[in-house]
């Protein structure tokens, strides 16, 4: 189990202290990665993908949900003006209607319809109103028998909405996993440049060391005069390659700062990033390819939104040969309406009896039958049915040439981890000798048996071979979280979610 440890930037007046200085922020490989994971702005921009959200989805059943519908209107009739030039009263009308209704479809190929409707007619001349109403009351089902009756096909929509989201869910995801990985490569290097950084310094001062004992031992008439200038120069050497070691170490500073956000955008600082965690030398676990592979196909992202993929064109390839069969529905309707002309004697409103007559429904109606509709080449229903099977061939060898990738992938990466192991073990057998090969050299020097030129040989040789050994061990961390990512474990190992959360 790790342990997480952040200290957070802490700035300090320049009025107090001659130069403001953040306090370093100390990071594990897990904090770094859950502070990429919640601010990498690659990340935070993949998030804002709109598959992402269930809009799609929403759209798509709204062709299933209960639709209300209505409509008003009033139309008038002034009356004939050649009907007064010959003497005879104008007859002026005037409509007034109004419907309302509601309408469910079913993905089995159902649809229900009910509507209410009525509408009043008052007209008539000089001697006052003769309303006339009528209130009908609509029912309708209809049935789809051929086409419209797959709910696959009716559903093709609402299905592909959510492979979509589970498809962009997973390519974030993978995203993720590639961001985590990169953020654990940068913490190794710069953990590596920190020990070279070490070790030139170490270097610098042995080379400083070897050139004061050189005067020494000039001074004493053991060494010629023409040896200080070796040794001066292995000096000059080593404070060059110091300066290198500070470059690196701050271009690795400002490389990590950037992925993990833990500075503006817009910043020129680099902050003081330093790693707490050393790294394992040998592989968390012991690996197959075939297990590999295997975690690989069920659980990377991106290879898993392929899959996702061929889903939908397959689903989008039914429907589109659905579309194909004839049209044939069964329908079936009934109607209740009322009639009313009588204005209604005794009433305290000249028409409110009438109205209120009208919903006594005098008139029952019912109606069934079949409707079929057969439509004639159907140019392009049959397009369509040939660009989906084209789409679902496509789909399926982009399947195949990502298992190859993948198959690729796997291998290159297995044998990088296993050349990094050799590297290591070989790297630090090197390192080993060269250490006790300068000790020796330096005792003969010390001596007078060798030369300045001849100590700072093996001291760059040494030196070289501790920088070797750093870098093989950064490299064997490196490929073991290239296994993971390639394997589609990485987020799982960390115990993170795509959030940078705690993984349930």
């Amino acid at each position: 189990m790790f342990v997480f440890r952040l200290v957070w930037l802490c700035l300090v007046p320049l009025s107090l202290v001659g130069a403001a200085r953040a306090e370093p922020i100390v990071l594990t490989p897990q904090e770094a990665v859950r502070r990429a994971l919640a601010k990498n702005l690659s990340l935070e921009l993949d998030r804002l993908d709109p598959n992402l959200t269930d809009v799609s989805e929403r759209i798509a059943e709204a062709a299933f949900q209960t639709e209300l519908f209505g409509s008003a209107d009033v139309v008038g009739s002034p009356g004939s003006v050649s009907a007064e030039r010959i003497g005879l009263d104008p007859v002026r009308s005037t409509n007034v209607a109004g419907e309302i209704g509601l309408r469910k479809s079913f993905s089995v190929g159902t649809t229900l319809e009910g509507r209410l409707s009525t509408q009043g007619l008052f007209g008539g001349g000089k001697n006052g109103l003769d309303p006339a109403y009528e209130t009908g009351l609509y029912l309708q089902a209809r049935q789809a028998l051929l086409r419209g009756l797959s709910r696959t096909a009716n559903e093709a929509s609402l299905t592909n909405a959510r492979l979509t989201r589970e498809s962009a869910a997973a390519l974030l995801r993978r995203q993720a996993e590639l961001v985590a990985a990169s953020t654990l490569k940068a913490y190794w290097d710069l953990r590596a440049t920190y020990a070279k950084l070490a070790i030139e310094r170490a270097a610098l001062q042995s080379a400083e060391e070897i050139l004061r004992e050189t005067e020494a031992l000039i001074g004493a008439g053991k060494l010629p005069e023409s040896e200080k200038m070796s040794a001066a120069y292995a000096v000059q050497l080593k404070r060059r390659s110091l300066l290198q070691a500070e470059q690196s170490l701050a271009n690795a500073r400002d490389r990590m700062a950037r992925i993990i956000g833990a500075v503006e955008p817009s910043s020129l600082a680099t902050p003081e990033l330093v790693p707490a965690s050393a790294p394992r030398r040998t592989a968390p676990a012991s690996w197959t390819l075939e297990e590999l592979q295997r975690r690989a196909v069920a659980e990377r992202g991106d290879f898993r939104a392929l899959l996702l993929a061929t889903k939908m064109r397959r689903t989008e390839e039914n429907a589109a040969a659905h579309r194909l069969l004839p049209k044939l529905d069964l329908v079936a309707g009934l109607q209740l309406v009322g009639l009313s002309g009588d204005a209604g004697a005794g009433t305290t409103s000249p028409y409110g009896g009438g109205y209120g007559s009208s919903y006594a429904m005098k008139r029952v109606g019912w109606s069934a039958g079949l409707t079929l509709d057969v439509p004639l080449g159907n140019l392009d229903a049959n397009a369509r049915r040939d660009l989906a099977g084209l789409q679902v061939r496509r789909a399926e060898l982009s399947e195949r040439i990502a298992t190859q990738d993948l198959s690729l992938e796997l291998n290159l990466t297995w044998r990088s981890l296993q050349l990094a192991r050799q590297q290591l073990r070989l790297s630090e057998e090197s390192a080993k000798v060269a250490e006790a090969k300068l000790a020796n050299e330096t005792e003969r020097y010390k001596v007078g048996k060798i030369t300045a030129h001849i100590l700072s040989s093996v001291q760059i040789e040494a030196v070289t071979e501790r920088l070797a050994r750093e870098q093989a061990l950064a490299d064997l961390v490196k490929a073991v979280v290239d296994m993971q990512a390639a394997s589609g474990g990485l987020l799982d190992r960390l115990g993170l979610s795509a959030e940078g959360e705690a993984a349930p």
